[in-house]
This record gives C-alpha cells, structure tokens and sequence, in this order.
C-alpha cells in the first residue's frame, strides 16, 4: 500500500480540512501537532513500500511545505537519488518557494535544477566540499582511489571553524555531505577501516594542536549538535556515522584512534566550562590526579581570578595549605600562594 493510500483520511483532516483559511504561518504552527505522529506514518510508509518513485512522489505533494528539509535529506540519501529527483522535480517540486532557512534542501534543490549531467549529485557534492574545503581537482581521485585528502580537510576544518564559536548550522549541512560520500562511494565502504583511521587521526591532531596552543573548541557541543539533528531524522539507518560512530566490530587500529576521539570530547567539556564561580579550594580540589593539560586550564581559571581581584578567604586559603600535591599541582599551588604574598 502506498504513503497516500495508508494515509488518505488523516492527510485529508489534518493536513486540509484542520488548516483550511489558516494562513501559512498559523498552518506550519498547527503541523507541529502533528509532526510526531505524520513523521512516524512516514517511517511506516517507507519500510514498506516497493517504489521508491512512487514514494516520493506522493510524500512531496502532500508534504513538501510541511517536511520540506526532511524530505530532501532522506531523498539525498538514497542510491537512486539522480533518477528519483528527475522523476519528480516538474510536480510539487517546481512550486515550491525557496526558504533560504533550511539549507541543505534550499542549497541541493537549487544546484539540481540548474545542473544537467550523468551524476548531478556527485557534481553537486563536489560544488559544495570543493567551496567549503577549499579542495584541489585531484582531492577527489579519493572517491576512487586510496589517497585520503577529503576526510584530512574535513577533519582539520571542523575543528579550526569552530574556534571562535560553534557554527551549528554549517557543521550539520557539511556533516550530511560527509555522511553521503561515506556511505555511497563503493571506495569508501570496501576501505573503512584505512580512511576512518585517517579521519579519526587527523580529527585528534588538529584538536590537540590548539588544546596546546591554549586554544580550545567545544567538540562536545558539535557532537550534541550533530546528534540530535540525525536523530529520527532517516528513514532508514546509514551503514556509518562519522563521528558519531555506530560501529560495533572494529580493528585495534579504528578503536585506538576512535577511544582517542572520545577522551578529547570528554576534554573538550571540561576546558569549554567556566570554573570562576567555584571556590579556589574546589579548583585545586579538583586539580587532584589530572593530566597537564587539566592543571594548565585550572591554572588559567586561578590566575583569571585573581586578576579580578577575587581573593580567597581565610578557610578556602588555609584548605589550600593543607592539600598535598606532586610536581605540576604543587607548582601551580605555591605559584599562587606567591601571588598573595604567602611563602
């Protein structure tokens, strides 16, 4: 059975009777009502469908203004993305009104319409990482051969972009580009393992480097960002996500550099939070046992303080005294015992 036929009655109460004389806003308003429910009817649909032209077809007649990103995402997914888009790009398609807010759908739509070639998606993925990246011609002999250069810019801009602030919105689009090269280009699929050490690798480099540098990037928000974009957002499970990472047998190789990329996550929490409110006694409290670059932000967090003339009082100053620490901890104490003028 098809989506329309599955769902006749509910798309005509919900979707036309419910919203009748509702202006555009009030009806996207009312949508989102129903948008757990119609994106579940959706899901549904397409497990059980056997023509995927047929599919979307009638998914973008009936929701195309409500589901416009949705819809787009999921077609951009498929394998036959090329012939579906052709198939149903003179139909609702040709009507809608570009909403430059939704990125991926404004940006793919707008190139497919204007591009006629064997593979507009390929070319269409070459566009947009070549502009992002800054790719070279030869960067994309990738996609057929061993050499690795994508997934090495990709890797090092996602962290160097998001050194000033977290650019949600560019890191999903640029995220769903990545995810596509990865699980449709049959190189990628057969060497897995090589490129994602590579990726993983050069992911872990680029972030130490600035961690070094006393730079820091909140790589735990970009995954939290990613995350819950694509969460519910396909209808059907793509073999691998990059970074979030749904592999279960892996090689020792993969699994070393992928721990690394979870312990820099977990490090990046820390050095993205804010420990002025906390006493000096809890900052050096919670010194205990870190790594260097721990203690470095700690210290950081001290001297910050004190610059601002915020001065431990008599109980924080003689917990202080007492906590014993080694080499580096010790350092950073009677740095700023010496600051007070306490030797």
């Amino acid at each position: 059975m098809s989506f329309y036929s599955a769902n006749k009655n509910f798309i005509h109460i919900k979707l036309h009777s419910e919203m009748n004389g509702l202006s555009d806003i009030e009806k996207l308003d009312k949508y989102e009502n129903i948008k757990v429910e119609m994106r579940k009817r959706l899901r549904e649909a397409y497990v059980t469908c056997n023509n995927l032209y047929e599919f979307y077809e009638e998914t973008f007649e009936h929701l195309l203004y409500f589901e416009q990103e949705l819809l787009i995402i999921n077609l951009f997914f498929e394998q036959d993305c090329n012939r579906i888009f052709n198939y149903i790009k003179f139909g609702k398609l040709s009507e809608l009104k570009f909403n430059k807010s939704f990125l991926f759908s404004y940006k793919f739509i707008n190139y497919m319409n204007n591009c006629f070639s064997e593979d507009e998606v390929t070319d269409f993925l070459k566009f947009e990482l070549t502009e992002l990246l800054s790719l070279k011609a030869d960067d994309w002999d990738s996609l057929i051969t061993n050499r690795n250069s994508i997934i090495k810019k990709y890797a090092t801009w996602l962290i160097v972009s998001n050194k000033t602030s977290i650019n949600k919105q560019v890191n999903i689009y640029s995220y769903l580009l990545l995810c596509k090269i990865w699980n449709h280009y049959v190189n990628y699929i057969e060497h897995f393992d090589e490129k994602s050490i590579v990726f993983y690798n050069t992911l872990n480099k680029t972030f130490t480097a600035l961690v070094n540098k006393g730079e820091y990037v909140n790589l735990n928000q970009i995954v939290i960002d990613l995350r819950i974009w694509m969460k519910s957002l396909l209808f059907k499970d793509l073999n691998y996500y990059p970074i979030l990472d749904n592999k279960i047998k892996s090689t020792t190789g993969y699994n070393l550099q992928r721990n690394k990329l979870k312990d820099n996550i977990r490090l990046s929490k820390f050095l993205s939070k804010s420990y002025e409110k906390e006493s000096y006694s809890n900052i050096f409290k919670m010194m205990v046992g870190k790594d260097h670059v721990y203690c470095d932000m700690f210290k950081k967090e001290i001297n910050n303080k004190l610059n601002q003339l915020i001065l431990p009082d008599k109980h924080d100053l003689d917990t202080i005294i007492k906590l014993s620490f080694e080499k580096k901890q010790e350092q950073i104490k009677n740095e700023f015992l010496r600051r007070l003028y306490i030797y």
